[in-house]
Order: structure tokens, then sequence, then C-alpha cells
């Protein structure tokens, strides 16, 4: 009776390839989830828009004021007492689109407007950076 021995093993190596296929399949899963939330791809999926201001000067920036909307139109203010030289901060916001209308700080005895209409779609990330003479440039990051 070989054959009936053959036949009682064959579900149990299937058993043993689904789970091993099961195993490979959840750990390239959490693999890609990971690797995705730090992406452009991640942020779109997750509807994510981000504006940034970067201190790229040797001074503080101290008063910084951020007046924002979401796509619905909802008022987001946002204010750091400090941005330290070389420093970034962030502000991340579940939405479609990131409307940045005004940035107001201080750079030593300088006082610094922004007040340019910028936007953010979903998984960008818009920078602003303040340099040494007060002038801000506005850039796009992944």
């Amino acid at each position: 009776m070989p054959g009936s021995l053959y036949r009682s093993t064959v579900p149990l190596v299937k058993t043993k390839h689904i789970i091993a296929a099961s195993g490979v399949v959840l750990l390239a899963g959490v693999l890609v989830s990971g690797v995705a939330s730090r992406t452009l791809v991640g942020r779109a999926v997750r509807g994510i828009s981000t504006f940034a201001i970067t201190n790229a000067s040797d001074t503080p920036l101290r008063n910084v004021q951020i007046y924002l909307t979401d796509s619905r139109q909802t008022a987001i203010t946002k204010h750091f007492d400090v941005i330290q030289p070389h420093l970034q901060v962030r502000v991340a916001v579940h939405t479609s689109d990131l409307y940045v209308h005004r940035v107001d700080c201080e750079q030593g005895e300088q006082r610094i407007n922004y007040d340019e209409v910028a936007l953010a779609t979903t998984g960008e990330i818009l920078v602003l950076v303040v340099g040494s003479s007060g002038k801000i440039s506005r850039v796009y990051a992944d």
C-alpha cells in the first residue's frame, strides 16, 4: 500500500507551502508599507500634505507664525517660538491640498514676511528656505 502513504503526505506538503507563501506575502507587505510611509506615494495614499520651513542661516528664526488652509478652507495657524540655525520644522495635514497664505518671523532685528500663496498637493512637501539675508526660497522636496 505505498500509494495510500503517498496520498496522506500530499496535503501536509501543500499546507506547508501555503503557510510559507503566506509568511513571505506578510513580510513583503510589512516591508512595502514601511518604505511607502516615507515616500511621496505613501504620503499620497494616506492623504498627507506637508509644509516645512528650513532655517538655512546662522541666526535663529523667532516668533514664527504660519497661516495655512486645507482643501476644505479650514484655517490652520501654527506658531514656533524658535527655529534654530540649519534646522527644519514641518507641519503635516491630512488633506488633499494645503495652501500656505502667510509666514511671519524675525531673524535677528529683521522682520520677515512671506505672503505669496503657495500650494502643497497630496503627497508633496513644500519647503520655504530662509537664507541669511532674509530671502525666502520655495522648493518642493520628497
